[in-house]
């Protein structure tokens, strides 16, 4: 059994040379899997913004769709104006809320109206030059839910608020 002179010691220089960067290859390894969860998290929360905010806009069209129903009787059989009745406009649009509470607008925590007004359209924008048009425009508020963090660390997140408007009108 001949080793040589060189045999026995390279081994052990090579040892030697390899202990100086043990675990520097663990540590790259942990910050970049770190790195890959934070992008996946912070993509995951832009997304559920997004989402929210989509489901927002879906509040405020269903609102305003629901409250531009009420036409002036008098304009639309005297001269077929479509015109909305803005005396009630603000009672109509808080009563479809309460109605879209429980499905389209159950956005966030708190969601609620946050201007409701009617715009009138002169007769120069309309096709025939004659009629009157108006629509609704709601517009919508709430503070979006991000569910990704824990309760302990929602409280130093700032909350983010998302406005959202829709205009409907009867043409």
């Amino acid at each position: 059994m001949y080793r040589g002179k060189s045999g026995g010691r390279v081994a052990v220089r090579r040892r030697q040379a390899s202990q100086g960067e043990d675990g520097r290859i663990g540590i790259l390894l942990t910050a970049g899997a770190l790195v890959v969860v934070m992008v996946i998290v912070v993509s995951a929360a832009a997304t559920l913004v997004h989402l929210q905010r989509r489901q927002l806009l879906a509040c405020a069209d269903a609102i305003a769709v629901t409250t531009a129903g009420g036409l002036q009787a008098e304009g639309y059989f005297q001269s077929a104006d479509l015109i909305v009745d803005d005396s009630a406009v603000e009672e109509r649009a808080e009563a479809a809320f309460n109605q879209f509470q429980d499905n389209a607008c159950d956005v966030g925590t708190a969601a609620s109206i946050y201007e409701v007004h009617v715009q009138s359209d002169s007769p120069a924008n309309h096709s025939d030059g004659q009629s009157l048009h108006s629509r609704v425009v709601v517009t919508v508020e709430t503070t979006v839910i991000l569910p990704l963090l824990p309760a302990k660390l929602r409280i130093l997140s700032q909350p983010l608020d998302i406005r959202v408007s829709s205009a409907t009108g009867i043409d």
